[in-house]
């Protein structure tokens, strides 16, 4: 089963999505320059996702789902969708 967690802390926000047994964590830091703009300290989901599960014949159609799933209103049909997917 598909899981997000998001947890906003001390101006940190990162994102853990569980899907086929493995996790992947975006996690969105103030740049050092104290801009105001936040960047990722790992790479994004959907190429954490596309690199551990690039063989798979439904790649593309996962991506998409995992790319929806910053929607906050349909995030939990989003997360159905990558349960066919498991």
């Amino acid at each position: 089963m598909a899981k997000l967690i998001k947890i906003y802390e001390n101006g940190i926000e990162q994102t853990i999505l569980t899907f086929r047994g493995k996790e992947f964590t975006e996690t969105m830091v103030e740049d050092e320059e104290g801009e105001g703009y936040t960047v990722s300290k790992e790479k994004c989901l959907e190429y954490q996702v596309e690199k551990a599960f690039k063989d798979d014949p439904d790649i593309e159609e996962i991506l998409d789902v995992v790319l929806n799933l910053s929607d906050p209103y349909d995030v939990l049909e989003e997360l159905e969708s990558l349960d066919t997917y498991e």
